[in-house]
């Protein structure tokens, strides 16, 4: 029987890159250690990033979580092992962990010139997107209908700004069940 490996070591030995322009998916089994590979692909760029070519001085990450709960885990333990802080709005340090509904609501203070936002981060990592694709269905029609606001932020505003994220920066989604990804993937790319 195989030993159960977790994504942070299969990445080292396997020699994956993440590359912009592409949507890096993870697609691995809960619990196998992703969000622990991204905190450690932050904390650590001498062992990952600088294989990229990227200068481990210029890489400034956000890190993209379904719950506030998930949100909160992942701030605690990049500060806990760091002893940095994350940001926690518009700053210029290593980390910024919000959710998607704060990630719609920043976007859509760029309405027009969302690259201008997207190309402050070297790399944006969106975990549990499955859940995005979800939230999207369950809750963009209700708040459209609640708000007379027509710059409400919805979930299918990030979905629909894919494409500019893979452009702009380095795009990681991570997942155990990314199909809706691939899907709107299929649906919407021709490459």
């Amino acid at each position: 029987m195989r030993e159960k490996q977790y994504y942070n070591d299969y990445y080292l030995e396997n020699n994956i890159t993440y590359e912009q322009g592409l949507y890096n998916i993870v697609r691995t089994p809960c619990g196998s250690g992703k969000t622990f590979h991204c905190l450690n692909f932050i904390t650590e760029p001498e062992r990952f990033t600088t294989r990229l070519g990227k200068h481990q001085d210029t890489k400034l990450c956000l890190y993209v979580t379904d719950t506030s709960a998930l949100r909160e885990s992942v701030v605690s333990d990049y500060e806990t092992k760091t002893g940095r802080k994350v940001a926690e709005r518009d700053e210029r340090k290593n980390l910024t962990v919000w959710t998607y509904s704060r990630l719609a609501y920043e976007l859509k203070k760029y309405r027009g010139k969302e690259d201008v936002f997207l190309r402050r981060y070297d790399y944006i990592f969106l975990d549990e997107i499955h859940q995005l694709f979800k939230y999207s269905e369950r809750f963009d029609k209700r708040t459209k209908a609640l708000s007379q606001d027509e710059n409400v932020a919805l979930y299918n505003d990030i979905i629909d700004l894919l494409p500019i994220f893979r452009e702009e920066t380095t795009l990681i989604c991570l997942s155990a069940t990314p199909k809706p990804l691939i899907d709107f993937i299929h649906d919407t790319d021709d490459e």
